[in-house]
C-alpha cells in the first residue's frame, strides 16, 4: 500500500508523532510500499522518517518521495543509518529533489553510509537529487557507484 502525505500541512510535532509511533509499534507498516511526503513540511520530523525506516518497521518500502520536504543534514544522517542498517534493501526509487536544507555534509554522510553498508542500495534504480546540494558531493557519490553500492542505478538526476 501507499501513504501519501504530499502537500500536507502537518506540523513537525505531528510528523514526529506519526513516524515515532510507526517505529515504536509492534508491527509498524509492514505492507507499506510507497511513502510520499513531498512538499510537506516535516522539518525536524524528517529525521523521524529515517529513524522509522531504521527500526525495520517499514520493510517493504520500494519508493520514497521526499521532494521539497525540509530534509536537512540530520535527516540525511538518519536515512544513511537506515541504509547502513540494511533497512532499505528493497528501495527502488528515492526522490530527494528540491531539498536545499541539507548541505554537502549531510549528503556525504548519506553516501558514506551507502558505501559502508555492504549491500548499499542494491535495488535502487532511480535517485533524484535535482535542485539540491548534490553537485557539491559528486565525487563521493561517484565512489559509491564505483564501489557497487548503487549497482542497479539507471537514473540519476
Amino acid at each position: 500500500g501507499s501513504l501519501n502525505l504530499s502537500d500536507s500541512v502537518a506540523s513537525r510535532v505531528g510528523m514526529e508523532a506519526l513516524f515515532n509511533g510507526v517505529g515504536s509499534s509492534e508491527d509498524g507498516l509492514p505492507c507499506l510500499t510507497s511513502l510520499d511526503v513531498s512538499r510537506a513540511t516535516p522539518g525536524g520530523g524528517a529525521e523521524a522518517i529515517g529513524e522509522a525506516i531504521l527500526s525495520g518497521k517499514m520493510p517493504a518500502v520500494t519508493e520514497l518521495k521526499l521532494a521539497r520536504c525540509g530534509f536537512d543534514n540530520d535527516a540525511m544522517r538518519a536515512l544513511g543509518e537506515a541504509v547502513r542498517g540494511q533497512q532499505m534493501s528493497k528501495l527502488e526509487r528515492l526522490d530527494l529533489s528540491r531539498n536545499r536544507a541539507f548541505t554537502k555534509e549531510g549528503l556525504d554522510s548519506f553516501v558514506l553510509a551507502v558505501r559502508e553498508s555492504g549491500k548499499g542500495l542494491a535495488s535502487l534504480e532511480c535517485l533524484d537529487l535535482s535542485d539540491s546540494h548534490a553537485g557539491e558531493s559528486i565525487e563521493p557519490l561517484a565512489a559509491a557507484i564505483s564501489a557497487g553500492g548503487l549497482q542497479r542505478l539507471g537514473s540519476l538526476r
